[in-house]
């Protein structure tokens, strides 16, 4: 081969190469816009619903995931978006290790919130602990041991690029894309307890609007984060090494961005108009960490009246804020009245039904905080007649 010829290679891989490159920095910085945009937009809930609730696991779960990921994603858009003009081997290698292991970390985290709510949609039964802890374990030491194992032959062979002002490494580990897989394993179980659990509330007819929101979003989780794990096995295994990170860092900020909206979303359902909640109550019932299970039911017959149900979880009466309405001449008014152990009736009602959605406080060890006297209860009762 001549010398022109050696040169024309040279230039087509070089122009290849910048292509990628720049496709991978667009994929990136999207990626990162994607979860700025969701900060600014929805710095208000988290406000309300996060800094001016108590703080509990969730709470410091998400807030960790919140404001860590952006500041990692920073430097490696600084780094890989070519802003850095020079920058030693030793920090390109350090960084990929740090990087590399506070990814794992955000990751978990979400992963984390997920498992307490599939926990608290099986009704915290141990059986479910037991698979959700184990698997869970499985999938975060074989993702750092394979972390481990795929960045210790790379760190020698970083360096930085000068011509595309970047770290970079020519190859990754042959079968570091098996890193992706038990995270990938993780989430099958995720999804296919809320699924089984859905179809058995489905068949019941009991879908509560707090379990609605867990299975929605969910599945739609469920669908983002294989996407983007799929994307990356792809990415690591079959493209060239410059459009290694055409995926990783995109994914990431939309994981991360995923994680955020799961814990706002099922927060904000306080703030909807359909549900009656006692406004005395003076915090957050912890939904994420919440028996959400519908439980034993009661049946109840009354003469000259429809009939309805009361959820009474386990051996635990719900005591209800009930409302009585009297015709008072053109209108009527509700009065409110104290806390009981039952539901009236008003003669002037010739049929009620009433629904009562329940769930009781745990904490994150499974324990029930609700001490019986309804000011721990959260829960909201249709009315219809």
């Amino acid at each position: 081969m001549d010398h022109s010829a050696v040169i024309q290679h040279a230039a087509q891989d070089a122009s290849a190469a910048l292509i990628n490159l720049t496709t991978s920095r667009y994929m990136s910085v999207a990626g990162y816009c994607v979860l700025l945009y969701d900060h600014v937009t929805t710095f208000s809930d988290e406000v309300e619903l996060i800094w001016m609730k108590p703080i509990n696991t969730v709470s410091i779960l998400f807030l960790l995931n919140r404001y860590g990921a952006p500041l990692v994603l920073a430097v490696d858009v600084y780094d890989k978006g070519g802003m850095a003009k020079i920058l030693s081997g030793q920090f390109c290698a350090s960084w990929f290790w740090i990087e590399s292991y506070m990814q794992i970390m955000f990751h978990a985290m979400i992963h984390a919130i997920v498992a307490l709510r599939v926990r608290a949609i099986w009704g915290l039964k141990p059986f479910i602990d037991w698979i959700l802890g184990i698997s869970f374990v499985f999938y975060l030491s074989v993702t750092v041991t394979l972390t481990a194992l795929g960045n210790a032959p790379l760190t020698a062979r970083f360096y930085f690029n000068e011509l595309f002002h970047l770290c970079y490494v020519d190859k990754l580990t042959e079968w570091f894309y098996w890193v992706w897989v038990p995270s990938l394993l993780f989430e099958a179980v995720l999804f296919t307890l809320t699924i089984v659990k859905a179809i058995q509330y489905r068949r019941r007819n009991t879908l509560l609007p707090v379990t609605r929101i867990l299975y929605r979003d969910g599945i739609i989780y469920f669908v983002v984060i294989a996407l983007c794990t799929c994307f990356n096995i792809i990415a690591w295994s079959a493209l060239p090494s410059t459009l290694v990170t055409l995926a990783k860092y995109f994914g990431f900020a939309i994981i991360s961005t995923m994680g955020s909206k799961l814990v706002l979303n099922l927060r904000g359902i306080r703030r909807e108009d359909d549900v009656m909640v006692d406004p005395s109550q003076p915090s957050l019932p912890k939904f994420e960490l919440s028996r959400l299970e519908p439980s034993n039911t009661r049946h109840i017959e009354r003469p000259n009246s429809s009939a309805f149900d009361i959820d009474t979880n386990g051996r635990r009466l719900v005591r209800l804020n009930s409302y009585r309405e009297r015709n008072q001449g053109q209108g009527s008014s509700r009065t409110p009245r104290e806390p009981q152990n039952s539901v009236d009736w008003d003669s002037s009602v010739n049929g009620v039904q009433v629904h009562v959605d329940v769930h009781v406080d745990t904490d994150a060890d499974g324990d029930s905080s609700w001490d019986g006297k309804g000011e721990e209860f959260g829960g909201k009762a249709h009315v219809h007649w």
